[in-house]
Formats: structure tokens, C-alpha cells, sequence
């Protein structure tokens, strides 16, 4: 026996023994290693995915973005972190005389720094969408077609009410539509309606784009002016516009109309008539 203490890497027959003793923890700790360097490939994997991400990005040099370019600045601080702590949880997981308390808590290291690479992750995916957008100018489309889908929502309502519930607009592949609800709900092309319903349209989204400008400065529409050429549309169409502009009263808008056709100047109270003289123009209230 002493003659193979000398050859072998053991210190004394005391060392031998207390490992004999342990043999029954050889699988064990083997099962723990394979854990650890399991976790270990996937946080490797995470920093390589997070580094070929973050060379995708891209920021346009004219870009105003200074809190974006501080934020992904400090990503990189805490990958560099993240990668130093990794390879010192290296050091630690390649022994056997680390405890198994030890052990747990470098496991939840390991935990926490994946937790963090992911917070880092949707970040740095937000940063680089809003950096794309920015550089394409997709952005602002983006925006202006989502204000437009609330005012065609807001303007089918008004147009529902105006039409007696006939008729709804909507908004399709860009381009604005009618859905006739008195035929079954179909599609229509606006060139399909009639002078009157047109006004109706056009008027309705007209309100309503000047609602959603006054909401900017959280105040009621309450003055509506029209200069629609009225002197081009015949007699029904024109006793359909007149009705659908007197319908407004009830929600409490006044509606200014510049006209030179009597029968809309004979149906209105309140009007400012201008009247062309030798010396110039002549106001009768």
C-alpha cells in the first residue's frame, strides 16, 4: 500500500479512505456538474445571440435618440458584467470541493443573470424596432394610420346617424369605403352614392377630424364653418344637405355656411348677408 501512496496522487492512506467512504457521492456530484454546465451552455448561447442582435443594430447617425443610445451604452456595461461573473461561476463549477450549499447558490446566480439577460433582451429588441421605424420612416406612418382608424370610427358613427342608420364607413386597405346596412351590409365604393350622400361623408369625416385637432387642446367643437360649393347640387340632394347640416343643432355645434343659394339663405336665422356696392361691400345683419 505504501508502496502505491508513493506512485499515486494521494497524499496518505487517510485521504484514500475518507474517499472511499464518499464513493456513493461520485454520481451524484457528476449529475450536479452535468446540470451546471447544461446551464452554462444556454447562458453561453444567450451572451452569442445577444451579441449578433446587438450588432444588428444600426443607429442612423442623424437619429435624435440620446436616451436610446445610453440605454443600449449600459446594456453593453452589464454584458460585459454578466460575462465576467461567468466565467468566474467557470472556476467554481469545474471542482468537487465546492459544497452543495455553494453550489445552490451559484445555480441561483446562474438563474438571476438569465433573468436579467431576458429583461436586457426585450429591451434591446424594443430599442432596435424603434430605431428601424425611425430610420425607414415607418413610424410615423404608423401612427398617422392608427389616429385615422379613430376618426373613420368616429366619422362611420356620425354618418350612421345622419343616414338614418343607413349607411357606415369604413376603412379598407387604405382607402375609405361604405357599407350600405339597408343591402345586406356591403361594400360599396363612395363614387356609388349620390351628390347628397357624398356631403354626408365628406362632412361627417370632416367633423370628426376637427374633433380629434380639438381634443390637442381639450376643447368642445363648437363652431363648424362649410364653403362647399352648394350652388352644384340639385334640388333633393341640396334639401338633403340642408336637413343633415340643421341635424348638428342637436348635438350642439353651430355650423357657419358661406353660400350665395337662396333656399339655404332662406332657412337660415342667424346670417350675415354681404352685399356688393359702387363704394364696396355692405354688411346687413
Amino acid at each position: 500500500i505504501d508502496e502505491f501512496l508513493k506512485n499515486s496522487s494521494f497524499e496518505n492512506k487517510s485521504q484514500v479512505l475518507e474517499i472511499y467512504k464518499n464513493k456513493d457521492k461520485k454520481q451524484f456530484y457528476e449529475e450536479k456538474i452535468k446540470s451546471y454546465r447544461g446551464k452554462f451552455d444556454d447562458y453561453s448561447y444567450n451572451i452569442k445571440r445577444l451579441e449578433k442582435e446587438f450588432e444588428k443594430l444600426n443607429l442612423d447617425k442623424n437619429l435624435d435618440l440620446i436616451q436610446i443610445k445610453n440605454t443600449i451604452k449600459n446594456i453593453v456595461i452589464k454584458k460585459q458584467d454578466l460575462n465576467i461573473k461567468n466565467s468566474e461561476l467557470i472556476k467554481d463549477i469545474t471542482t468537487l470541493k465546492i459544497s452543495t450549499t455553494q453550489k445552490q447558490e451559484i445555480f441561483k446566480k446562474i438563474e438571476n443573470t438569465t433573468k436579467i439577460i431576458k429583461e436586457e433582451e426585450k429591451i434591446f429588441d424594443l430599442l432596435k424596432e424603434l430605431s428601424d421605424l425611425n430610420k425607414s420612416g415607418a413610424f410615423v406612418e404608423y401612427v398617422a394610420n392608427r389616429q385615422l382608424k379613430h376618426i373613420v370610427i368616429d366619422a362611420s358613427k356620425r354618418l350612421f346617424n345622419m343616414s338614418q342608420s343607413k349607411y357606415s364607413l369604413e376603412l379598407l386597405q387604405g382607402s375609405f369605403v361604405i357599407k350600405d346596412n339597408y343591402n345586406g351590409g356591403i361594400i360599396r365604393s363612395p363614387r356609388s352614392l349620390s351628390g347628397g350622400e357624398v356631403f354626408m361623408a365628406s362632412l361627417s369625416l370632416a367633423l370628426s377630424l376637427s374633433s380629434k385637432i380639438q381634443l390637442k387642446n381639450k376643447a368642445p367643437l363648437e363652431v363648424f364653418f362649410l364653403d362647399e360649393g352648394f350652388g352644384t347640387l340639385d334640388n333633393n340632394t341640396l334639401d338633403t344637405v340642408i336637413n343633415t347640416l340643421e341635424q348638428l343643432q342637436t348635438i350642439n355645434i353651430s355650423v357657419g355656411i358661406i353660400t350665395h343659394v337662396e333656399e339655404i339663405k332662406n332657412r337660415v336665422q342667424n346670417k350675415i348677408n354681404i352685399i356688393a356696392t359702387e363704394n364696396g361691400s355692405k354688411i346687413n345683419i
